[in-house]
């Protein structure tokens, strides 16, 4: 993920100077109608360098949710694999036979109802 963000920055540097150039070149004597064509191939490297810019972002957005979508990944496995540990090392700490009987855990046992009573 750091790779990813460090092309990004490299890339975003030298668009960002390929963009003062162009600037630097967009002078006030490009309105004048003799030079319509230097404008007109300044404006379209602009407008490609835009799209290129574009198309960065987007391809580090998915690279970046990729990466992230990956590591989540990992975690939560670690993470269920770690709780189960947890859970039959307390299973194997505590044996059942220590608890203590509550009022209410006793079996109960269910009385047989009268023969009259289930015909009725």
């Amino acid at each position: 993920m750091q790779g990813e963000t460090a092309a990004f920055d490299a890339k975003h540097t030298a668009d960002k100077n390929l963009k003062q150039e162009h600037l630097r070149l967009f002078r006030p004597n490009l309105e004048n109608p003799a030079n319509k064509e230097a404008t007109k191939e300044l404006n379209e490297k602009e407008q490609q360098r835009c799209e290129e810019f574009k198309e960065l972002i987007d391809d580090t957005q998915l690279n970046l949710l990729t990466a992230e979508e990956e590591t989540s990944q990992l975690f939560h496995v670690a993470y269920l694999n770690n709780v189960r540990a947890m859970i039959a090392i307390f299973d194997k700490l505590i044996p059942r036979t220590d608890f203590i009987m509550l009022p209410g855990d006793e079996i109960v046992e269910k009385k047989h109802a009268n023969i009259k009573m289930l015909t009725a």
